[in-house]
């Protein structure tokens, strides 16, 4: 997996998992800001379940397949954090 560098370890870490909205390292685009306080949210909650309360909005409404392929997602994401010192084991 290919770290990518945009100015943010987290947004770094979010554009690891999710490199087709690459657009985010763009210092233009207005979710920039609001995806970096979710990454680190994301980082900081205790289980996975918290973490996955943080960004479930993502997926609401979703049909089961894309729910389960995110929470697959989510965790790699939070394997990736540990890796790179983002969050504790």
């Amino acid at each position: 997996m290919k770290q990518v560098k945009t100015g943010s370890k987290y947004l770094d870490l979010y554009v690891s998992i999710w490199p087709d909205d690459s657009s985010v390292a763009d210092r233009s685009d207005p979710r920039r800001g609001e995806i970096i306080d979710e990454m680190r949210a994301v980082c900081r909650a205790k289980t996975f379940e918290d973490a996955c309360k943080v960004i479930d909005w993502w997926v609401d409404g979703r049909n089961e397949d894309h729910v389960r392929e995110f929470r697959r997602d989510l965790r790699r994401l939070l394997r990736l954090a540990v890796k790179r010192g983002l969050r504790k084991e």
